[in-house]
């Protein structure tokens, strides 16, 4: 099972003047044992590309770039630097391990490139219908826009496929019809001449422009461009004060209770509800809401939180437990039959972040189920329901 150095496999490159896509195959004679490897081979520098007067080649969306299309140009917009993380997603080569749902936090959301191979875009730049290692030098610093707004039917020539429990429309190389003018977006970074993969998809998205191959039918307003390569991320419903980006329910149990108690039942009035978006609401079923010196909880052996939310929505439910007895208690959370084990949270309390996916909220209903061990109570102080 060792690795064994066979030596070293020389070829001259010299006399290729197109990019192309080649195969390697070592055979060892009089056996059935070979193996086969692609490379992709592109030119050296083949001359200054000329532009002509009726096209404009940017990486800047602005009032230029806009009066160029109002006056019927044809423009190549290299957009790796424009958008935010609300219009646009950072590109990986690497593919999404299982589900952004399941395993969060690992800096990627795709899992792989849906290409028109045959697409007259691709003319000098080779590729099959899927992304492979000639795209992997290119995907740091790019990144693809939504276009989830885009009709059904509109493709984009560079479709990046996103995670399944989000399945957005993404795109990193698509065209339209702006004002009188003709756009190709391109979010590959592009501008870097010293990439010959760059360099050779810059030549041909450059030629295809130049062609009359480039004719887009889908149009697009100058309102909805300007939203889409907007850099500095437009205001949502957050609440920034509390460190929760793009709540839908903010809810602290208890906060309006004026005086210390114990064995209140629960109502809505006693809450605090710093935000509710249209669509969200809560039931909570505990043995009692507290206050004491330490804080406001809703407590119990066991807690049932129902929250009524929109169909379909992705996102977390963060949940923070603390202990206002300091009885150390523990217990179990569950959540949509998905169940974590709550340790010993004295002191400041824990935070539990629960995963909202597709499969969860589609009736518009989420539930969770909190129980303490050794029938020590549990206490909840506040709930937050972010929208991702």
């Amino acid at each position: 099972g060792d690795l064994v150095d066979l030596g070293q496999l020389s070829m001259p490159l010299e006399d290729i003047k197109e990019a192309q896509k080649l195969s390697i195959k070592l055979v060892l004679e009089g056996t059935a044992f070979q193996n086969e490897w692609d490379i992709w081979v592109f030119p050296g520098k083949s001359g200054k590309l000329e532009i002509p007067e009726d096209m404009v080649v940017t990486d800047q969306w602005n009032t230029n770039t806009k009066n160029a299309l109002n006056e019927g140009k044809k423009v190549l917009l290299i957009a790796s630097e424009l958008g935010n993380e609300e219009n646009s997603v950072k590109l990986n080569f690497y593919p999404l391990y299982w589900s952004l749902t399941f395993f969060p936090g690992q800096g990627k959301t795709s899992i792989g490139m849906l290409l028109k191979d045959e697409h007259p875009a691709f003319d000098h730049f080779p590729t099959a219908f899927h992304s492979d290692w000639q795209w992997e030098p290119l995907m740091p610093k790019s990144k693809a826009f939504l276009l989830n707004n885009m009709p059904g039917e509109y493709k984009p020539i560079a479709q990046v496929v996103d995670d399944f429990h989000r399945n957005n429309k993404e795109g990193a190389i698509f065209e339209l019809k702006v004002g009188k003018g003709k756009l190709l977006v391109c979010g590959f970074d592009i501008m870097d001449k010293t990439s010959p993969v760059g360099a050779q998809l810059h030549r041909s998205l450059v030629n295809y422009v130049q062609s009359p191959d480039f004719a887009p039918d889908q149009r697009m307003d100058l309102e909805a461009l300007d939203k889409m390569f907007a850099t500095v991320e437009s205001t949502g419903p957050s609440v920034k004060s509390d460190g929760f980006d793009g709540s839908m329910l903010n809810v602290k149990a208890g906060n309006k209770l004026k005086t210390m108690k114990k064995g209140v039942k629960w109502d809505k009035s006693a809450d605090q509800v710093l935000r509710q978006a249209k669509g969200t609401d809560y039931k909570v079923i505990c043995k009692e809401v507290l206050k004491t010196e330490a804080g406001t909880a809703w407590a119990g052996e066991q807690i049932q939180l129902k929250l009524k939310c929109p169909d379909g929505i992705l996102g977390e439910l963060q949940v923070h437990f603390k202990d206002l007895k300091q009885q150390g208690a523990s217990g179990i959370v569950e959540f949509e039959g998905r169940k974590v084990k709550l340790d010993k949270h004295t002191g400041n309390g824990k935070w539990i972040k629960l995963h909202v996916m597709r499969e969860d909220s589609n009736d518009g209903k989420l539930v969770l189920n909190a129980y303490g061990d050794s029938d020590k109570e549990l206490m909840i102080t506040q709930i937050v329901l972010v929208k991702r």
